[in-house]
């Protein structure tokens, strides 16, 4: 198991082995991962037939210790890590399936802003811009 906690501030341990995320600490305990599944990664690869290891990913979504959830509250903030195995999905490493934020009108035409860090291993981001499809 890897110590998370002076990386990212939680109590949470990885372990490499099995690609799972741990609490360290006594009576505190992550959410439930969602997960991605190969069926819905098959669209967006390279070679749609390769063998995919399952799941592909997974997503642990509004973390937050007890106490602190008036943080998420009063600032907007959300807090997620997203664990991915080390092998290869075909011809490509593994990726996200992505997503998409939609401007939103406040004192400036923004977007929801995120920011990424790497907790063990390495990583490569790609980000891309789109046009606004919800805009008329």
């Amino acid at each position: 198991m890897t110590d998370l906690e002076p990386i990212c501030g939680l109590p949470i341990a990885f372990d490499p082995e099995t690609f799972a995320l741990k609490s360290t600490r006594d009576g505190w305990g992550l959410p439930q991962p969602g997960v991605r599944t190969a069926a819905e990664m098959r669209p967006i690869l390279l070679d749609p037939e390769a063998e995919i290891a399952e799941p592909v990913y997974w997503m642990y979504r509004d973390i937050c210790l007890p106490g602190h959830e008036h943080m998420r509250r009063k600032y907007g903030l959300r807090y997620d890590i997203s664990v991915f195995r080390g092998e290869s999905m075909g011809r490509e490493v593994y990726k996200t399936a992505g997503h998409y934020h939609p401007h939103i009108q406040w004192r400036y035409p923004i977007s929801y802003p995120e920011v990424y860090e790497v907790l063990y291993g390495e990583a490569v981001y790609l980000l891309q811009k789109v046009d606004d499809i919800y805009r008329d």
